[in-house]
């Protein structure tokens, strides 16, 4: 065994991480739009259509795609943005709910030029490509849902029976709103980066193996901790009827998921694929939570894969 209950030799784990997430931030200037005197902070690279939008999870920005959106650039657009309340984004005038994000993606959208889609949704975000899927389904062509299982974790939500039933599961739902929503200073967010401790402490609800990532990736993915939309987004969660929108779904769904994600367990990544007409599930070994950071290099290529080249039918609108 290896430090922090690694194994050696972990089959590529974090391999190559630290070189494309400096070619990613390289590549990827965040730029301002703005809608209605509301700011929206993105990034982009690439060419074509459909397009290929990025949406992060909760408490997290879109870096947690820098790794990932370059590699996804050849023959597309790909735009990965902060949601709504998070990064450097502001806030929505009323709730923070996984349809009015939605909107406020597809608005970002339409100011961008973009007409059809393919979106890509981590955890939260999953939610939020769900609802674009749903609102919109003319317009978004493929949903891959990363880490996005989240349908034991909504359970918890309907009835107190569900938190007495999974007492964990609970309980590691309000670790990971408490975490995101504390105001860290960044001192304490470069220590965390820096002391492979630390790292176990906090982040072991996310990553498999904390100590054996390199920390400037690791920095870059805590500077979404402690905005005020975090509480908003884990307030408004449980109002998302996760299964129902996976039944209205058309168009084809991948799903990838960690082996050993604890909050988007396999199990439930397995029973959401099969509620999509059109679903697929994949799972990445040795992964938890964060499988674009993981291993960037496997989640991207799935995503590559799916949404493969150019639609005939989507560019000539047949």
């Amino acid at each position: 065994m290896g430090p922090w209950g690694a194994p050696l030799g972990a089959d590529g784990y974090g391999t190559g991480l630290a070189e494309a997430w400096r070619e990613g931030r390289d590549a990827l200037a965040p730029t301002e739009l703005v809608l209605d005197g509301r700011r929206i902070t993105y990034v982009e690279c690439g060419t074509g259509e459909p397009a290929c939008i990025l949406l992060h999870g909760i408490a997290n920005t879109w870096r947690f795609w820098t790794a990932v959106a370059p590699a996804l650039a050849a023959g597309r657009r790909v735009v990965a943005l902060d949601l709504p309340g998070f990064g450097g984004s502001d806030p929505l005038d009323g709730d923070l709910t996984a349809p009015a994000a939605a909107s406020a993606v597809i608005e970002a959208c339409d100011a961008l030029g973009i007409g059809h889609l393919s979106v890509v949704g981590h955890s939260m975000g999953a939610l939020v490509a769900l609802a674009m899927a749903t609102a919109r389904p003319e317009r978004v062509v493929r949903v891959v849902v990363v880490g996005g299982a989240l349908l034991g974790v909504l359970d918890l939500y309907a009835s107190a029976r569900h938190v007495v039933r999974h007492p964990l599961r609970a309980l590691r739902l309000v670790s990971v709103v408490v975490q995101g929503a504390f105001p860290a200073p960044g001192w304490l967010l470069d220590e965390v980066a820096r002391w492979r401790a630390l790292r176990y402490l906090t982040l072991r609800p996310y990553l498999r193996w904390p100590g054996r990532l390199a920390s400037e990736p690791l920095r870059d993915c805590l500077e979404g901790v402690g905005r005020p939309a975090v509480l908003a987004a884990a307030r408004n969660a449980g109002r998302f009827d996760l299964a129902g929108a996976a039944h209205q779904v058309a168009g084809p769904v991948l799903v990838i998921n960690g082996d050993g994600d604890r909050l988007s367990p396999p199990s439930d990544a397995l029973r959401l694929s099969g509620l999509f007409d059109d679903g697929r599930l994949e799972l990445v070994a040795g992964a938890a939570h964060w499988p674009m950071i993981e291993r960037h290099q496997q989640v991207a290529r799935l995503i590559a894969d799916f949404l493969g080249p150019e639609d005939h039918a989507v560019r000539t609108g047949q």
